[in-house]
């Protein structure tokens, strides 16, 4: 019985991990904001950028996690992880939910 569950336990976690880099790839390139055109966010690799009017703000690592049935991506910053649920991501659309706030930031690929 010992033995099943741990190969149902690894099975599920390979899921997972498939699952979570077939995300990481869908969110990969550059969106722009839905609310303002001089914002933008660009997945490149393992980072996250954030640009605005063509300056870069920011670049940090990033990692997409799946928690039961909700998928999460979480950027590395400097003093603190920032944490948003992916509501929406599709070839064309990717909506966050920034947990801290609550806002949903709406993005279409560029």
């Amino acid at each position: 019985m010992k033995r099943i569950f741990i190969l149902i336990f690894c099975l599920l976690a390979i899921g997972c991990t498939s699952d979570n880099q077939n995300l990481s790839d869908l969110i990969q390139g550059e969106w722009i904001s839905t609310d303002d055109s001089s914002s933008k966010i660009v997945f490149e690799g393992d980072v996250k950028k954030d640009i605005y009017d063509e300056e870069l703000i920011s670049s940090a690592p990033f990692v997409v996690e799946s928690f039961v049935n909700e998928i999460y991506l979480i950027v590395s910053g400097d003093d603190e992880d920032f944490k948003y649920s992916i509501s929406e991501l599709t070839e064309d659309s990717l909506s966050l939910i920034y947990l801290r706030r609550g806002n949903t930031l709406r993005y279409v690929r560029k």
